[in-house]
């Protein structure tokens, strides 16, 4: 049986253990692996040569890409146009799988005092998880967060002076996450203090198609209803 050796310094060389078997960090999700498997582990990650498909402990998530601002785009319009087509394939691709997904985007930004250009602050702007279908328009899905973030950086700009502008677009996140709309339920006694009031028609059916019901029978009104 062979000895196992606890490491506790990732970084140090143990003389040892063979360098293929010697520990490192992945650059990209920062799980310790043997330097043997780093180069089949990257490949893992690797969607184009900027984008990354990044492992996540979250049950709920189903994948998050990062992108990598190689192209050095330092504004969010032209970053965000310069990702369009790209992230718009992979979210279609997990629409068709899952059929409805939520979804959160995630900017990491640099600004600059223009007063003082050595002074530079690293910013995270984080959107609202949004929920997707199948249906939904993706073009338009990508200009809303679009003109989203252009109002996040109005915003920080209005909090911390004019004399801060947008300097560089790090990365992108995208998170993608699993979402199961509610689904229709059957019928539920109404509270005492609703009922009195007789303002409400709360149909008594015995499947789960309570919505249905509750249209037609305002499309079709009864005159004896009970």
């Amino acid at each position: 049986m062979k000895d196992i050796i606890k490491i506790n310094q990732p970084n140090q060389i143990f003389e040892d253990i063979p360098i293929n078997e010697q520990p490192i960090r992945c650059d990209e999700c920062g799980k310790m692996i043997t330097r043997k498997r780093l180069n089949l582990r990257k490949s893992k990650h690797v969607i184009t040569d900027d984008v990354f498909q990044l492992e996540t402990s979250f049950k709920s998530r189903i994948v998050t890409y990062r992108h990598n601002n190689n192209q050095k785009i330092t504004n969010e319009y032209s970053y965000m146009e310069h990702l369009r087509e790209r992230a718009i394939e992979l979210i279609s691709k997990w629409l068709i799988k899952h059929h409805n997904i939520k979804i959160n985007l995630n900017m990491d930004t640099q600004f600059v005092d223009t007063r003082d250009p050595e002074n530079v602050i690293d910013v995270g702007l984080q959107l609202k998880p949004v929920e997707l279908y199948e249906s939904d328009n993706l073009e338009v899905y990508w200009k809303n967060q679009r003109e989203i973030f252009t109002k996040r950086i109005v915003d920080f700009q209005d909090k911390k002076g004019s004399f801060w502008v947008l300097n560089n677009v790090h990365s992108l996140l995208i998170n993608i996450n699993k979402f199961t709309p509610l689904s229709g339920s059957s019928y539920i006694e109404l509270p005492e203090w609703i009922k009195s009031t007789k303002s409400c028609i709360n149909v008594k059916n015995r499947d789960n198609q309570c919505f249905k019901w509750s249209i037609l029978s305002a499309l079709h009104p009864q005159n004896n209803q009970k």
